[in-house]
């Protein structure tokens, strides 16, 4: 993998970490069930996010992680009723971090597609 791009993926991660985990903070302790496992799954994804940077055998799974909650988070909010006071400030970052990690994603692919083709087909996609 190129250094250059391979850490702009990582700094890309853990920033999106960071930010998630800002957002877990900002938000208010939840009492009902439901709305402590959101802020549990934000913990986890920002932690995992996070993780990702001094770990690269983590960035794959931090990936997906990242899209399934943003894009999930995305998904529930466009689907949802417009609520009175709702934070609208949550999507734009949500949806900024989202690009983040798609970005990320897209750099950290296309390096596994080169580290493959290089190897002769025996590289990340392929298992060999």
């Amino acid at each position: 993998m190129s250094d250059t791009a391979s850490r702009a993926a990582a700094a890309a991660l853990v920033l999106a970490g960071l930010a998630t985990l800002a957002l877990f903070a900002a938000g208010p302790q939840a009492a009902a069930l439901g709305d402590r496992h959101v802020q549990l799954m934000t913990l986890g994804t920002g932690l995992l996010l996070v993780a990702a940077g001094p770990w690269p055998g983590m960035r794959w799974a931090a990936v997906v992680a990242g899209l399934l909650a943003k894009g999930g988070f995305l998904a529930a909010w466009t689907t949802s009723l417009p609520q009175p006071g709702a934070a609208t400030w949550v999507v734009a970052v949500e949806a900024a971090l989202l690009a983040l990690v798609l970005a990320a994603a897209a750099v950290l692919g296309w390096q596994a597609h080169r580290d493959a083709r290089w190897e002769g087909g025996r590289g990340a996609w392929t298992g060999g």
